[in-house]
């Protein structure tokens, strides 16, 4: 073992030692320069064939040759196109839904060593607009039939025009249009433009819109303020306020549209019978004006109605006609409060209404402002079959006069003998008498008035009478209602607790009646022959009193509806009732009254009795 390692060991000596003359490694010889062989220069491109002819946007065209390259690009006109195939002798693409001039654009083919233009490759059919078929009402759905028609399938605007205005369609295809007459549009005919496969197609005239007709309502009996239909065709479905119509020449509110029917409120009125035979509705610019035959079954409607700012100056409050507002001849005579300035209202002005023409007249009543105070209130008692008027005024001299409707002349009366001014009392004329007397001293605190007064009109005397009987504690008489008999006065109401009722009669005796189960206070009232009626606005309802029988009844039937108004005063012309009061609420739009206006109210007179 030992004699290995020295042999190894001395292999390793000998063999590391190199002489220092030993010679230099041979050096490696430089590279050559490959040696290239030019390509074969490229043939030109050449087209041979393009189809189809005629196409539509979205179609496949075909181009054949040879020496088509894989890296050739399609350009129309400067836009890459997407080859379908590309080989050495066919191109197809599809054309795309791209802008430029079907009569005038080029196909450029192009790689890196060429480029080739065609010149106008294939023509685009032109559009055509066949039909719009159908009668059509705003906001129905339309179709536009045709050919050719594509511009781009997710594209709505600048497709179709109507008047030359942009209408967004819903969907189209190259054989159809979809679209709405956008909301704005109130036309009823239109000029059709479609832009499509880069050209236009237009029709003049091409869609008309139907004007709105009437064929029935869904009621002929009608009552007022109620919603009734107005069946027909070609509304305008969802837009009641486009809709104008107009009953007996009022606004009347459309409350829905439908493409067949209108939903319309009653108007208010006034109206100048129960008749309704007119009828317009409009819709923009066409107007109609169908046959119409209702009737107005409501107990009341409106007959007529006076402006506040006419009568009052335009004070606007409430009960500007006074409850002393009388009946003579074949007239009423309405009396109204007016502002004498510094918030002074005067009761020193009559109005003559004749109900027949509905005109009013103003009268001279020569009692001026001026030589009226505050407060000093003008009471009115009409002697019937006569000229005549009685008027109290509520001071403590020069208080009683007799004024002439006709000739206009004022006769000063003996003083009202009482010596404190008595407000708001009762007056009335029997067996050529007049009584005065009830409602309240103020002096200065209420003092309630039971007395009653006779004057002779002969002697120009006033003499004192025995009072009304007291009733539970002094019930006060403010206004009180006058119902008559042949030799008597029946007077009831004046307060909303005075429940028991008294006969006066020629002889100057009381006599009490059956009591009333809800009086009021300043109640209106008429009388017709043997029955009396007033008014309880507590209530709102009518109270009918048999005179021969003394019997009350509520009258339901009579009851005021719809119209929201106070209560004024009443009376009877002719063949009608006339119920006249202030308006409470504020006029429906279009309605030509207002808040606090007065409205006329009338029904027949067959209803009271």
């Amino acid at each position: 073992m030992k004699k290995y390692i020295l042999f190894l060991s001395f292999c390793f000596a000998f063999f590391s030692c190199e002489p220092e003359d030993s010679p230099a490694p041979p050096t490696t010889p430089p590279p050559t320069e490959p040696v290239v062989t030019p390509e074969p220069e490229a043939e030109p491109m050449v087209v041979t064939e393009v189809f189809p002819a005629m196409n539509d946007i979205g179609d496949t065209i075909t181009i054949k040759g040879k020496n088509f390259t894989r890296d050739l690009s399609v350009l129309l006109p400067n836009k890459l196109v997407m080859p379908l195939l590309l080989n050495d002798s066919v191109i197809k693409f599809k054309i795309p839904f791209a802008s430029y001039d079907p009569a005038d654009f080029q196909l450029k083919l192009k790689n890196k060593n060429e480029e080739k233009i065609l010149i106008n490759p294939y023509e685009l059919y032109a559009p055509v607009i066949d039909s719009i078929p159908g009668m059509f009402a705003f906001n129905d759905t339309i179709v536009l039939y045709g050919k050719h028609l594509l511009i781009f399938p997710y594209q709505n605007n600048n497709i179709l025009y109507l008047n030359e205005q942009d209408v967004p369609v819903i969907s189209h295809s190259r054989d159809s249009i979809v679209f709405k007459l956008p909301y704005q549009f109130s036309e009823y005919e239109y000029d059709v433009l479609v832009k499509a496969q880069q050209q236009q197609a237009k029709m003049d005239a091409g869609l008309k819109i139907q004007p709105p007709s009437v064929s029935g309502f869904s009621k002929t009996s009608v009552e007022i303020g109620e919603v009734i239909s107005i069946y027909g065709s070609y509304f305008y479905p969802g837009r009641a306020n486009l809709h104008e119509v107009h009953i007996q020449g009022l606004k009347a509110e459309v409350v829905e549209a439908y493409r067949d029917s209108l939903q319309v409120r009653i108007p208010l009125g006034p109206y100048k019978s129960r008749k309704i035979d007119e009828l317009k509705i409009k819709l923009f610019e066409k107007e109609i004006i169908p046959p119409v035959d209702l009737d107005i079954t409501s107990t009341w409607y409106m007959y007529s109605f006076k402006k506040d700012r006419e009568i009052t100056g335009g004070s606007a409050s409430v009960g500007t006609i006074t409850r002393w507002s009388f009946k003579a001849n074949d007239a009423f005579y309405f009396n109204v409060f007016r502002d004498n300035g510094n918030y002074s209202p005067i009761n020193n002005i009559l109005y003559k209404y004749t109900p027949d023409t509905d005109h009013w007249e103003e009268i001279d009543l020569p009692i001026p402002s001026e030589l009226m105070e505050f407060g000093e209130v003008l009471e009115f008692y009409p002697q019937e079959g006569t000229n005549n008027v009685f008027i109290y005024i509520q001071r403590k001299t020069e208080n009683f006069f007799k004024f002439n409707l006709q000739t206009g002349e004022l006769v000063a009366m003996k003083d009202f003998p009482a010596d404190r001014v008595l407000h708001y009392g009762t007056g009335f004329h029997l067996n050529g008498n007049f009584y005065y007397g009830l409602g309240f001293f103020q002096d200065p605190d209420q003092i309630i008035n039971k007395a009653l007064w006779r004057y002779e009109p002969g002697a120009d005397t006033w003499t004192e009478i025995d009072p009304m009987p007291d009733v539970d504690n002094m019930n006060p008489r403010f206004g009180a209602s006058v119902f008559r008999k042949a030799n008597s006065v029946v007077i009831a109401n004046g307060y909303e607790y005075a429940y028991d009722v008294w006969e006066f009669s020629s002889n100057e005796t009381w006599t009490r009646k059956n009591d009333l189960p809800n009086p009021a206070t300043d109640a209106i009232n008429v009388q017709t022959g043997g029955k009396g009626y007033f008014f309880n606005y507590l209530g709102n309802d009518f109270w009918e009193y048999d005179i021969p029988s003394d019997h009350w009844t509520r009258r339901e039937d009579l009851k005021l509806k719809t119209y929201g108004t106070g209560h004024e005063t009443m009376f009877i012309h002719g063949d009608y009732v006339y119920f006249v009061g202030y308006l409470n609420n504020y006029a429906p739009d279009g309605a030509p009254f207002l808040r606090y206006d007065h409205a006329i109210l009338r029904t027949e007179l067959s209803n009271f009795k």
